[in-house]
């Protein structure tokens, strides 16, 4: 089934503002895995939800709730495989050993990841937290212009995320 683009934008929108993937596609009524493929697509296009979704963070002076997430990520799938590898009847000790392997190197990258995401992402936040400033600003000395300031801005919005 098609979503319309509308449907992609909200869904977009709703990420990259802080909900989950999963409750943004529920509240979409999209299914999760589209939702996904979505953001993976997107990525690839040069449009990285991700990045722009830890910018919004930052921006907000939250740095520490982009490593908690990221890190409650790894571990809600570290539970998930480990329920399945204590669950699993049908697999080695060799290939369970093999997973565990492959689970910890994967929350390592992950780590490494956070540590590498966060300089890129200290632009965008920067650029963020300075319009809002202006927002603020205007909205408070030059109320007249705060009308104005919106439509410019709403149009600047997709320069500011092409860029970071």
């Amino acid at each position: 089934m098609a979503h319309p683009k509308e449907i992609r934008e909200k869904l977009r929108a709703m990420y990259i503002n802080g909900q989950s993937l999963e409750a943004a596609a529920q509240l979409c009524k999209v299914a999760f895995a589209t939702a996904r493929r979505w953001r993976d697509a997107a990525k690839d296009g040069g449009d990285d939800w991700d990045k722009l979704r830890a910018a919004h963070t930052l921006a907000g002076g939250d740095i520490e709730a982009i490593a908690r997430g990221m890190i409650a990520g790894q571990i809600v799938q570290y539970e998930s495989v480990m329920k399945e590898l204590q669950a699993a009847t049908d697999i080695s000790p060799l290939d369970k050993a093999k997973a565990l392997a492959s689970l910890s190197d994967s929350f390592n990258k992950a780590m490494a990841a956070n540590r590498r995401l966060l300089p890129e992402v200290h632009e965008a936040a920067v650029a963020i937290k300075t319009v809002d400033l202006l927002s603020q600003h205007i909205k408070q000395h030059f109320p007249q212009l705060n009308n104005d300031f919106l439509n410019v801005f709403e149009s600047f919005i997709p320069v500011i995320e092409q860029e970071f």
